[in-house]
């Protein structure tokens, strides 16, 4: 299950005089919840929109903004990497591509415990999730990956919505999601005032959507991609957006359709 909050955008920077203390009390909180509840605990809290709200609050900072993510997140990794059994990776911009090579860091501070592999697929299927599998104008651009060598974890991400110049906080909890498939009703808990025009493929509603995908995808390449000895240009003039593709698109989609792929979930990674 996905939690999906909507804040507002404010500029500006968090005053170097909060983040230390930030850090300090947030390690504070964290030690206390660990200390009582185990980690698994703590991070279930993570992934839940109105405790983490609560938390940013707590710790200091602006009550609603979209800093209530990144600033969050950001002291929460400071206080809690390298110095508690629970690591987090990733975060705005560069460090949030960089997840995979910090989420391998992590796993080796934790003594080898939980699986590399599998963490940074989940993470970026997470990620791909809200970026590829759901049609809207909505780019993720802030991505943490949250996990303890108990193979629990949570994401906590941020895209912006430049209509209405709001970002929106998607949060995904481990033991809230199908194991099988995670393309399956992720996005099942959404509340929001702001309308966008989208296509959600995790929707249960839309499987016939995902199977016809996949079944596309399988068929004769060449002939999806018009590739014969007699090379046949449409009679129509104009060129259409997303349907005459690019000489890389055309590539991704060969290579994908020499992996014979039978899960939307395979589609996706």
């Amino acid at each position: 299950m996905q939690s999906i909050s909507v804040l507002p955008l404010h500029g500006g920077h968090a005053p170097k005089w909060l983040f230390p203390r930030m850090v300090k009390l947030a390690k504070l909180i964290s030690e206390a919840i660990i200390g009582e509840y185990g980690e698994h605990e703590l991070i279930s809290r993570l992934a839940n929109p109105y405790w983490f709200q609560a938390l940013s609050c707590a710790i200091g900072y602006d009550w609603h903004s979209s800093g209530t993510t990144t600033v969050t997140m950001g002291a929460l990794k400071e206080a809690l990497n390298y110095n508690s059994n629970i690591f987090i990776a990733g975060g705005k911009g560069r460090q949030g591509t960089s997840t995979p090579e910090q989420i391998v860091q992590g796993i080796d501070y934790l003594s080898g415990k939980g699986d590399a592999d599998e963490y940074i697929k989940m993470s970026r299927l997470s990620a791909k999730i809200d970026s590829a599998l759901v049609y809207d104008d909505i780019g993720i651009y802030h991505h943490t990956f949250v996990f303890s060598k108990d193979k629990d974890w949570c994401v906590v991400q941020q895209a912006m919505h430049n209509a209405t110049n709001n970002a929106i906080r998607f949060q995904i909890s481990s033991d809230k999601i199908d194991n099988n498939d995670i393309t399956n009703e992720t996005n099942n808990s959404i509340s929001s005032p702001n309308s966008s025009t989208s296509l959600d493929l995790t929707f249960k509603g839309n499987e016939g959507i995902k199977a016809d995908s996949l079944a596309a995808l399988n068929e004769d390449i060449k002939s999806v991609l018009n590739i014969s000895n007699t090379y046949s240009l449409p009679h129509r003039h104009e060129i259409l957006y997303n349907v005459d593709l690019s000489k890389r698109a055309r590539a991704m989609l060969e290579y994908a359709n020499e992996l014979r792929l039978r899960t939307m979930k395979a589609f996706l990674g």
